[in-house]
């Protein structure tokens, strides 16, 4: 199956829908207007709690998280949301956003639940390439989905 990326979902007339998850509020201001130039629908969180709470009621393509936040980090959100899949045919595509490259190798990324991580800054090319070459990403199905379209989960 051929590359799949945000510019690909807009081509296909999809904006898909993000969760930022990211306690600076600098930093989430400029990966919230890097996100949503890019056509895409992003819900902003503060705290892995606020996170957990809105994963319980929306639906998203892709959670972008900070590791390191007061209260519930990264590292517990995506325990719990992966926990709260089991049984369920559900795998939200994660992944964990570090400001240094010492905080998280992909094999810890990986056995922590994260399905890849990225450095800060975000950009927007990155997270094209990111997503493309993860293999559990390559396997959804394409935007043309029209409950893809819809900003449903990505399903297998």
């Amino acid at each position: 199956m051929g590359r799949i990326g945000i510019s690909q979902w807009v081509e296909r007339g999809c904006h898909p829908s993000l969760r930022l998850v990211e306690d600076n509020s600098i930093n989430r201001e400029i990966m919230f207007n890097q996100l949503t130039s890019s056509a895409c629908s992003v819900d902003v969180a503060s705290n892995g709690r606020e996170a957990l709470r809105k994963y319980r009621t929306g639906s998203y393509n892709l959670i972008l998280t900070d590791i390191e936040m007061p209260g519930m980090d990264g590292y517990e959100l995506t325990a719990t949301i992966r926990r709260l899949e089991v049984g369920t045919g559900d795998s939200t595509l994660i992944l964990a956003i570090t400001a240094s490259e010492f905080d998280l190798s992909s094999d810890v990324a990986k056995a922590r639940g994260f399905d890849g991580h990225m450095l800060k800054p975000l950009s927007l090319a990155g997270l094209e390439k990111k997503l493309s070459d993860l293999r559990h990403f390559r396997r959804r199905k394409l935007p043309a989905d029209q409950a893809l379209c819809r900003g449903s989960a990505l399903r297998p």
